[in-house]
């Protein structure tokens, strides 16, 4: 994707590179960071099952699993592509590589916008009987330690990569630990991604939206479960159908039986 930005500014040109197969642009992270690397996203159907790959396992990590968590997020992707930026009186273009992208609910978008924290607006987020529809983000993540906080190129850099996707449309933010996300997942979205993988037939969709009568009046944690199985059963099931945007458990606090359970209605 090539972009023409406005002639006057010190940004002349701007050019997106996304991957051929549309998932990381960046698959390898190499040995030198000074911070434990890793990769996650194989069991998520948000991230296609895909192998993931993270700069930082506890930052990035934890944001992904809020986003895997949160029936706000409909596609998930770390490294997804290369934003080089031509300025002008300078030979090689800047280059940014964006931490994660996500397909998410219109209205978490909002919430965003006004300042919401990520994982409060990402775990706040209910069905809608009517929907908005969805937009893509992009996110970069920032530890409490790093250091580019301060660093005035840095800052330039966030910039110019925040002009450029909003001309071409893809809302972008920056999120920080201890501000917008927390250094330990909050219990219940642990509890849900436990099950991200475990097999879900075509009749344990049809339990649920029957359980839940084709509508928006939540039924409770322990309604549900029974409906599914019951026991183990239930839960896991129950899990993988939250995780798969089928239901939505309300994950803002840790899991009771009373914890309300929502039908996640369809895009139109």
């Amino acid at each position: 994707m090539d972009i023409a930005l406005d002639r006057h500014l010190p940004l002349l040109d701007a050019r997106i590179v996304w991957s051929e197969d549309g998932g990381p642009f960046r698959t390898v992270i190499n040995g030198r960071k000074r911070h434990p690397t890793g990769k996650v996203g194989s069991g998520s159907p948000k991230s296609g099952f895909r192998s993931l790959p993270l700069e930082s396992v506890t930052c990035e990590g934890n944001v992904f699993r809020i986003a895997e968590a949160s029936t706000a997020v409909l596609e998930i992707i770390t490294q997804p592509h290369r934003l080089e930026m031509y300025l002008e009186g300078r030979r090689k273009p800047l280059i940014f590589f964006p931490d994660i992208f996500m397909r998410i609910e219109t209205e978490l978008a909002e919430a965003l916008s006004d300042g919401v924290p990520f994982e409060k607006a990402a775990l706040a987020w209910r069905p809608q009987r009517t929907r908005q529809g969805s937009v893509p983000l992009l996110l970069e993540v920032k530890a409490k330690s790093d250091k580019r906080s301060q660093e005035p190129d840095y800052l330039a850099k966030l910039s110019l990569a925040r002009l450029v996707y909003r001309k071409v449309g893809l809302h972008f933010a920056v999120v920080e630990e201890g501000v917008d996300f927390g250094s330990r997942l909050p219990e219940a979205v642990g509890d849900v991604i436990f099950d991200d993988d475990v097999e879900i037939r075509p009749g344990d969709f049809a339990t649920a939206v029957r359980a839940l009568g084709f509508g928006n009046s939540p039924r409770t944690y322990e309604y549900m479960t029974h409906a599914l199985g019951g026991e183990h059963v239930g839960p896991a099931k129950l899990h993988a159908l939250h995780v798969r945007r089928v239901v939505s458990i309300d994950i803002s606090r840790p899991l009771f039986a009373s914890t309300p359970v929502r039908l996640v209605e369809r895009e139109t």
